[in-house]
Protein backbone atom coordinates (compact mmCIF):
# COMPACT_ATOMS: atom_id res chain seq x y z
CA UNK A 1 0.00 0.00 0.00
CA UNK A 2 2.80 2.39 0.92
CA UNK A 3 4.56 1.67 -2.39
CA UNK A 4 1.41 2.42 -4.36
CA UNK A 5 0.94 5.75 -2.59
CA UNK A 6 4.56 6.73 -3.25
CA UNK A 7 4.26 5.72 -6.91
CA UNK A 8 1.14 7.83 -7.34
CA UNK A 9 2.85 10.79 -5.68
CA UNK A 10 5.81 10.57 -8.07
CA UNK A 11 3.48 10.39 -11.07
CA UNK A 12 1.62 13.50 -9.93
CA UNK A 13 4.87 15.37 -9.40
CA UNK A 14 6.05 14.39 -12.88
CA UNK A 15 2.87 15.81 -14.46
CA UNK A 16 3.29 19.05 -12.50
CA UNK A 17 6.78 19.41 -13.96
CA UNK A 18 5.45 19.40 -17.51
CA UNK A 19 3.18 22.36 -16.90
CA UNK A 20 5.66 24.59 -15.11
CA UNK A 21 5.97 28.05 -16.53
CA UNK A 22 9.27 29.65 -17.47
CA UNK A 23 10.17 33.31 -18.00
CA UNK A 24 10.41 34.31 -21.66
CA UNK A 25 11.86 37.67 -22.68
CA UNK A 26 12.51 39.34 -25.98
CA UNK A 27 12.33 42.32 -28.27
CA UNK A 28 9.91 43.12 -31.09
CA UNK A 29 11.07 45.33 -33.96
CA UNK A 30 9.71 46.52 -37.28
CA UNK A 31 11.30 45.56 -40.61
CA UNK A 32 13.54 48.65 -40.43
CA UNK A 33 14.82 47.63 -36.98
CA UNK A 34 12.86 50.17 -34.93
CA UNK A 35 11.49 48.89 -31.62
CA UNK A 36 7.68 48.54 -31.59
CA UNK A 37 5.85 49.85 -28.52
CA UNK A 38 2.52 48.28 -27.52
CA UNK A 39 2.75 45.00 -29.42
CA UNK A 40 0.38 42.41 -27.90
CA UNK A 41 1.90 39.05 -27.03
CA UNK A 42 -0.57 36.23 -26.21
CA UNK A 43 -0.06 32.62 -25.15
CA UNK A 44 -2.42 30.82 -27.55
CA UNK A 45 -3.28 28.01 -25.12
CA UNK A 46 -3.97 30.07 -21.98
CA UNK A 47 -4.82 33.55 -23.26
CA UNK A 48 -2.21 35.01 -20.91
CA UNK A 49 -0.70 38.12 -22.40
CA UNK A 50 1.54 41.14 -22.14
CA UNK A 51 2.65 44.15 -24.22
CA UNK A 52 6.00 45.49 -25.32
CA UNK A 53 7.42 48.55 -23.55
CA UNK A 54 8.83 51.70 -25.19
CA UNK A 55 12.03 49.83 -26.09
CA UNK A 56 10.06 47.01 -27.76
CA UNK A 57 10.94 44.62 -24.91
CA UNK A 58 8.60 42.13 -23.22
CA UNK A 59 8.59 39.50 -20.50
CA UNK A 60 6.00 36.78 -19.89
CA UNK A 61 5.70 33.55 -17.86
CA UNK A 62 4.47 30.66 -20.06
CA UNK A 63 4.98 26.93 -20.60
CA UNK A 64 8.27 26.10 -22.33
CA UNK A 65 6.33 24.66 -25.29
CA UNK A 66 3.91 27.59 -25.63
CA UNK A 67 2.92 29.19 -28.91
CA UNK A 68 3.02 32.98 -28.70
CA UNK A 69 1.06 35.25 -31.01
CA UNK A 70 2.47 38.71 -31.72
CA UNK A 71 0.04 41.32 -33.06
CA UNK A 72 0.07 45.05 -33.67
CA UNK A 73 -2.24 47.35 -35.62
CA UNK A 74 -0.99 47.79 -39.18
CA UNK A 75 1.38 44.81 -38.99
CA UNK A 76 0.99 41.17 -39.98
CA UNK A 77 0.47 38.96 -36.91
CA UNK A 78 3.01 36.24 -36.26
CA UNK A 79 2.91 33.00 -34.25
CA UNK A 80 6.09 31.61 -32.73
CA UNK A 81 6.47 28.22 -31.04
CA UNK A 82 8.95 28.48 -28.17
CA UNK A 83 10.24 24.89 -28.30
CA UNK A 84 12.15 25.49 -25.06
CA UNK A 85 13.58 28.89 -26.04
CA UNK A 86 13.51 31.58 -23.37
CA UNK A 87 14.62 34.57 -25.39
CA UNK A 88 13.13 35.80 -28.66
CA UNK A 89 13.91 38.45 -31.23
CA UNK A 90 10.81 39.10 -33.33
CA UNK A 91 10.44 41.20 -36.46
CA UNK A 92 6.95 42.19 -37.62
CA UNK A 93 6.25 43.14 -41.22
CA UNK A 94 3.83 45.86 -42.28
CA UNK A 95 0.43 44.49 -43.25
CA UNK A 96 -0.93 44.74 -46.78
CA UNK A 97 -3.44 47.46 -47.54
Amino acid sequence: MKRTAISILFLLLAFCGFTQEVPVTGTVRSADGSPLTGVTILDKSTGKGTNTNTAGKFSIQVASNAILEFSFIGYTSQEISLNGRRELSVQLALGKL
